[in-house]
C-alpha cells in the first residue's frame, strides 16, 4: 500500500512525499513482512526514479544498481534506467552499454511478450 500512495504522490509531483512512502515500503519489505524479491525489486526503481527526476543522478544510479538474480526481468529494467540515466548526464557509452544489457536479460528472462519493459 505504500508503494502505491507513494505512486500517487509522484504523480502529483510531490517527491518529498513518494520518498517517504517508498522509504517506508522498502523497510517494510526488508524487514520480510510479506515481501518477495519482486516487490522489493519495483521499489527500489521507484526510488530511483525519484532521485532521478530530481537530477541526484548519484543516487539514481546507487539505487538502479542494487543487485538483483542475473536473468531477473527487475535487472533488465534497472539496466534500462541506468541507461536513461547516463543519457541525461551525456555519457553515451554507458547508456549504450546499459540498454543493450537489459534487453539481453529481458529476452532471455522469459518476458518476451511484456512489450511494457521495452518501452520504459
Amino acid at each position: 500500500m505504500c508503494n502505491n500512495i507513494a505512486e500517487i504522490y509522484t504523480h502529483l509531483g510531490d517527491d518529498e512525499n513518494a520518498f517517504k512512502y517508498l522509504q517506508h515500503a522498502l523497510d517494510i519489505r526488508l524487514k520480510g513482512i510479506v515481501s518477495t524479491h519482486t516487490d522489493i525489486a519495483t521499489i527500489y526503481n521507484n526510488l530511483g526514479r525519484v532521485y532521478q527526476r530530481r537530477n541526484e543522478f548519484k543516487k539514481a544510479l546507487e539505487i538502479d544498481t542494487q543487485t538483483f538474480d542475473d536473468n531477473h526481468e527487475s535487472l533488465a529494467l534497472s539496466h534500462n534506467n541506468i541507461g536513461s540515466i547516463y543519457q541525461q548526464i551525456n555519457d553515451l557509452s554507458k547508456a549504450l552499454y546499459h540498454i543493450e544489457t537489459g534487453l539481453k536479460i529481458l529476452l532471455r528472462s522469459q518476458a518476451r511478450d511484456n512489450a511494457s519493459l521495452l518501452a520504459k
